[in-house]
């Protein structure tokens, strides 16, 4: 995964949380947290579709949990 989209998903995330982006890292995850629920989930993963323009199936979203995971997606588009 670039830098580049590393930078990207933490902007993403951090405004889709509402919360700085000091708070997040590549190591991030949902599990690492607290406001990374699951409504906070889909509100990211639609925020991915609509920024890159890409579709997310139900197993993409299940399996795109963490910072690495999106990252690594948005180096493929």
């Amino acid at each position: 995964m670039s830098e580049r989209a590393v930078r990207e998903i933490i902007a993403l995330i951090a405004a889709e949380l509402e919360i700085p982006e000091s708070r997040l890292s590549a190591a991030s995850s949902s599990d690492t947290t607290p406001e990374w629920d699951s409504v906070g989930h889909l509100n990211i993963c639609l925020a991915v579709q609509d920024r890159y323009g890409i579709s997310l199936d139900m197993e993409a979203i299940g399996e795109l949990t963490s910072i690495t995971a999106l990252a690594g997606l948005i180096d493929k588009t």
